[in-house]
């Protein structure tokens, strides 16, 4: 049912809304001592691309929900 809720908490929008603010953290990498360091930041957004393959393949074949498609 999308009409009439604000957030179905689908697992699909979840991990969504995880990957998009994990890559917001990624992006004010200059407010975050551990991010400035290149080996820090390079861990970082490698484990950030991680949320990415979840999204697709975690969701999609692992988790159920109504925008799953397997």
């Amino acid at each position: 049912m999308s009409w009439g809720t604000y957030w179905s908490w689908d697992p699909k929008e979840t991990w969504a809304l995880i990957t998009f603010m994990v890559y917001a953290v990624a992006v004010h990498d200059r407010s975050l001592p551990f991010l400035r360091r290149p080996m820090g930041y390079h861990l970082y957004v490698t484990l950030a691309f991680l949320t990415i393959l979840m999204t697709y393949f975690g969701v999609n074949y692992f988790l159920g929900g109504m925008h799953s498609y397997a």
